[in-house]
């Protein structure tokens, strides 16, 4: 009769440990950790260009609404760039990340126009100068998915 009066509380106790830690199952949501393989080179604004590879894309901490991308190397020890993005909207949200891509007509590389994280209407917009963005504007897009991170270290 004991064990059953111990037991109740006990399953209690475990049912709010797991309520309270759940959110910590997605913690790269903060900085929206995103791993991306890209088989072709990519062009970034400032007129640079990541060769193909493995990339992490990071949002800075607490930059406002629009923010700061930075981008590592696959194990996330070199910093390629760091740049600043706009908020922008798309219709309809996807359970991946989601990389939109100007497609030239020559061949040059693909130029990323912004990025969204899996389950958020709002996402990040790649700032490019001027002349960069007279040519992006009337070039074909490109949708790349991704598989959001698992965690902010691992694979």
């Amino acid at each position: 009769m004991n064990t059953r009066r111990m037991i109740v509380p006990i399953l209690m106790g475990i049912v709010a440990a797991c309520v309270t830690l759940a959110p910590a199952a997605r913690a790269d949501e903060y900085d929206q950790a995103t791993r991306v393989t890209f088989n072709q080179p990519i062009e970034i604004p400032g007129n640079e260009v990541l060769a193909a590879g493995t990339y992490w894309f990071v949002m800075a901490p607490d930059m406002g609404p629009a923010g700061i991308v930075r981008i590592f190397s696959a194990d996330r020890t070199k910093l390629y760039a760091k740049m600043p993005v706009q908020s922008t909207l798309r219709r309809n949200t996807t359970q991946d990340s989601e990389f939109i891509l100007a497609q030239p007509s020559q061949n040059q590389p693909k130029q990323l126009l912004s990025w969204f994280y899996p389950d958020r209407l709002y996402g990040h917009q790649f700032i490019y100068g001027r002349e960069e963005e007279k040519t992006i504007t009337h070039e074909a897009k490109l949708t790349v998915m991704a598989s959001p991170a698992a965690s902010a270290y691992g694979d």
